[in-house]
């Protein structure tokens, strides 16, 4: 604040009341002023997300880094749930009593042969069978579950499988009919003498026919099979391949009169 007196002239920037004076800034200095506020408050704001981004990723990445390190080899050793599980398994199936130079084979599956019988009503086990074995029983929980055939109630293929399934587990029905099914369906084929219902004529029963309709209807390999697949010689075309049908096993394990071992 300042005194003025006589006639020197005012600034245009200032005001005049009672003998004093008062200077105002300049309006182009407040909107300056007033930018540069705006921009730092701006500028703070963008650094205080910026460090928040950082602090969130940088936890992220620790956590993904401690998972990684948990799955992934460490030291070049595998501690993982399934890595020992694997290690362990192949361990038990190894044989370390063989002499790998002697009988690698032997050495490395011997342990598996020991623990893993053929069962009865295989002519063959292997891991593909245990695999096999395995998904059959995770299809069995799923067929016997209530709540999965509610969620694909929609799906029609689906609901074809349970049907199959509780047709097939229906034991008091099954026991109700008999051999009536079986005999309905040979009798679709023009019956069979062996039946005994008197129904077969020699004269109007066809081989080549029954066995076309048959094959064709359910697929049935009664005595060869039928199947296609590429040409030997050309195998961009593929052609209609005829082979012997089978009962399960090959015709060494009927024929020769050997023991178990040598089987």
């Amino acid at each position: 604040m300042a005194s003025h007196t006589g006639n020197t002239p005012l600034a245009e920037n200032s005001d005049y009341n009672n003998g004093e004076i008062f200077f105002n800034q300049p309006k182009s200095l407040k909107r300056v002023l007033d930018r540069y506020v705006r921009q730092r408050n701006t500028f703070l704001a963008t650094t205080v997300l910026l460090f928040v981004a950082c602090i969130v990723l940088l936890v992220c990445f620790i956590v993904l880094k401690r998972t990684e390190n948990s799955a992934s080899p460490a030291d070049g050793i595998c501690n993982s749930l399934g890595c020992i599980s694997n290690v362990a398994e192949i361990i038990s199936s190894m044989n370390f009593s063989a002499d790998p130079c002697d009988n690698f084979y032997n050495y490395a599956c011997g342990g598996w042969e020991r623990d893993n019988d053929i069962p009865d009503t295989e002519s063959s086990w292997g891991q593909f069978d245990i695999l096999n074995l395995a998904n059959d029983n995770v299809l069995k929980k799923l067929v016997k579950d209530p709540k999965t055939k509610l969620i694909y109630k929609d799906n029609a293929a689906v609901q074809k499988a349970f049907k199959y399934y509780e047709t097939c587990m229906n034991r008091s029905r099954i026991n109700d009919q008999g051999a009536q099914p079986l005999i309905d369906l040979i009798a679709d084929y023009h019956s069979w003498n062996v039946t005994g219902n008197g129904t077969w004529r020699e004269e109007s029963w066809n081989f080549t026919t029954a066995m076309i309709a048959i094959q064709r209807k359910w697929y049935a390999n009664p005595f060869f099979a039928i199947s296609t697949g590429a040409d030997y010689y050309n195998s961009t075309v593929n052609v209609i391949e005829l082979d012997q049908s089978g009962l399960g096993m090959t015709k060494d394990n009927y024929l020769n009169n050997g023991t178990d071992d040598e089987k």
